[in-house]
């Protein structure tokens, strides 16, 4: 499992056609690729299970706590990006509620985004 950003703060500035916008790259695939919105309510959970193919969760508003072998938890919040490999076990959970774009796909690689520590 790996974390990482999307804040506008690491984004790009955009300025060209008199714009005035910060753009952050999230993905680039040339392999079929399937983009969904999960929505986890209130202490909502989406179940230990494994990836089917590699997986990505752009978190858009909201919290939560990620795992990857039930035992070492760790929290997200809004901006964070986290990247299961296919075969990976993984589990998702809100208490307060939390709105995720999930990627699915192969040979995705989002190693020029910032990695949080």
């Amino acid at each position: 499992m790996k974390v990482y950003t999307f804040h506008q703060k690491d984004g790009i500035p955009i300025t060209s056609f008199d714009s005035s916008a910060t753009m952050t790259r999230i993905l680039q695939t040339d392999e079929p690729t399937h983009i969904s919105c999960l929505y986890l309510e209130e202490h909502g959970i989406l179940g230990f299970h494994q990836a089917k193919t590699t997986q990505m969760m752009l978190i858009v508003q909201g919290e939560g706590t990620i795992t990857n072998d039930q035992e070492t938890y760790m929290d997200v919040q809004q901006g964070d990006i986290v990247l299961w490999e296919e075969n990976e076990w993984h589990e998702t959970q809100s208490s307060q509620g939390l709105t995720a774009i999930v990627i699915e796909g192969t040979h995705m690689d989002p190693s020029f985004l910032i990695r949080k520590q």
